[in-house]
């Protein structure tokens, strides 16, 4: 072969090479560590068990928020205030811990960072977000409104400027995360987050638990559903 079939074929080499690669994070697998085997978080810290000693150092454990502006298959970009980060969040979709994925949506993610990849492991509606929407919500007090009688709300007819702006309605699933105020549980058409710092104002709550199965009254403001008593 004379030196310019070799260049040339080197050339094809090459331009072969480069049209097959991906982005590193596109191809990083998912890992097998299972982190809830060694710790767990509490609200959003990491607290480990201590059976994991050698992980420690090796799963940097950290949660991440921001909002979603690309999604293609188990990879997310998500915007932050220091830049853009692209995470894998298969073990959040195994595990159905990651409620609706979609651009603009501002998200919380726990998880761990390996070889420079960052697992989430559970991903919720940005915590600070929910805090601000409970606020602007505490104003408005439903018992002053109507009453539940069992699953149908009766409205009083004092609140008429609020009726459309407050729906009224029930939820049932079970609960598969807690963070905080906000409950995520699974239903049959898939995961919803709810605020339950007025059922927990009240006491009206039980104990808040994962696994448990749950029937919430409450109702809707602003694309958020506030539990109002949950059983």
């Amino acid at each position: 072969m004379n030196n310019f079939s070799k260049l040339l074929a080197g050339a094809v080499l090459t331009l072969s090479a480069s049209a097959f690669s991906l982005p590193a994070a596109a191809q990083s697998t998912q890992s097998p560590y299972v982190d809830s085997a060694c710790g767990a978080w509490q609200g959003n810290t990491w607290v480990s068990n201590g059976s994991c000693t050698d992980a420690d150092n090796t799963f940097k454990h950290q949660y991440v928020a921001g909002t979603i502006v690309s999604v293609t298959g188990h990879l997310e970009t998500v915007q932050r205030s220091k830049g853009q980060l692209v995470i894998d969040d298969q073990l959040a979709l195994n595990r159905q811990m990651t409620g609706k994925v979609a651009v603009g949506r501002r998200i919380l993610a726990h998880g761990y960072w390996r070889n420079k990849v960052f697992y989430a492991t559970m991903i919720q509606p940005n915590v600070a977000t929910g805090m601000a929407s409970s606020m602007m919500a505490s104003s408005y007090v439903d018992s002053r409104c109507g009453a539940w009688r069992g699953n149908e709300w009766i409205p009083n007819g004092t609140c008429t400027s609020s009726a459309n702006m407050y729906k009224h309605q029930y939820v049932a699933g079970t609960i598969t995360g807690v963070t905080g105020h906000l409950v995520t549980i699974q239903q049959s058409k898939g995961t919803l987050v709810i605020d339950d710092q007025l059922a927990l104002n009240r006491k009206m709550t039980g104990t808040v638990a994962v696994g448990r199965r749950i029937l919430a009254h409450g109702y809707w403001r602003n694309k958020v559903f506030y539990a109002t008593l949950i059983q």
